[in-house]
């Protein structure tokens, strides 16, 4: 039975969740355990890009894509840490929300596997994106350095196909979410030509675009530049298709809180199939 587990969980699969047990009190307990272990890796400084669980025979697997942030690795590179062991002794919280899973999903084991992406950045895609984006130290990143190569980091991960649409969202949601009105169309048209870097520009000898995206739509709603009124702005970069029944899209939303009230931003990524 062990065996047939592995084999499940090894095997790439599309779908986030994988159970094969009738209880849905467990079905509706893992999609508030996926949340707060997001959250609880968040404090750690580990961005969450992408999770797999299955549930198979008494046994939860889980798989993480996790993106360690600059402010993690300026931390241990400063203590001169050379290797990082997450034990659940030395994480309460970890300890904690682990065995409550093995008390409601009453499982006899949890396997996590985690996989690096910090280790799978291309150098000259990231040096690319650099060149593109450094004239926004300043404006959009003034005193926040660390979020500054964040969104280095994970936008070459997005082109490169390793991060989600969500994952990308999200970034761009922390620098969207200190911006004053004052700076919200200059982030819309800067938005515009990144992407457009993203989908048309190509590396000298280094092809740019692995993940297929052929086009990308953004939205950003609400009271843009502080107006009374709410208002929509949308970006359209590359080959967006008016009928999308057969495409491959890659959709995500976020709500981003500012002392200006709420805005809603959507994404969709076409890709080819």
């Amino acid at each position: 039975m062990g065996q047939k587990s592995n084999i499940t969980t090894v095997r790439s699969s599309f779908k986030n969740f994988n159970f094969l047990n009738q209880n849905s009190q467990s079905f509706y307990f893992i999609f508030v355990f996926k949340e707060l272990v997001n959250r609880l890796f968040a404090i750690k400084g580990v961005l969450i890009a992408d999770s797999v669980y299955n549930f198979v025979n008494n046994q939860l697997f889980c798989v993480f894509k996790a993106y360690i942030r600059y402010s993690k690795l300026r931390f241990y590179k400063k203590k001169k840490y050379k290797k990082q062991v997450l034990t659940l002794k030395s994480n309460k919280g970890f300890k904690k929300l682990f065995s409550l899973a093995l008390r409601i999903l009453k499982t006899n084991l949890v396997v996590l596997k985690f996989l690096n992406l910090n280790l799978l950045l291309n150098k000259k895609l990231l040096n690319h994106i650099y060149l593109k984006t450094k004239y926004t130290k300043k404006t959009l990143f003034a005193r926040r350095y660390f979020l500054f190569m964040d969104f280095l980091g994970v936008s070459a991960l997005f082109a490169q196909g390793f991060v989600k649409t969500s994952a990308f969202l999200k970034i761009l949601g922390e620098i969207f979410r200190v911006l004053p009105s004052r700076r919200h169309t200059f982030f819309l048209k800067f938005l515009k030509s990144f992407l457009q870097s993203l989908i048309v520009d190509n590396i000298p000898g280094q092809p740019l675009n692995k993940s297929k995206i052929t086009g990308v739509k953004l939205t950003l709603s609400g009271k843009i530049q502080g107006k009374s009124r709410s208002s929509t702005s949308i970006i359209l970069v590359g080959s967006v298709p008016i009928q999308s029944i057969d495409k491959n899209i890659e959709y995500s939303r976020l709500h981003v809180y500012t002392v200006y009230g709420s805005y809603g931003m959507k994404m969709w990524v076409f890709k080819n199939k």
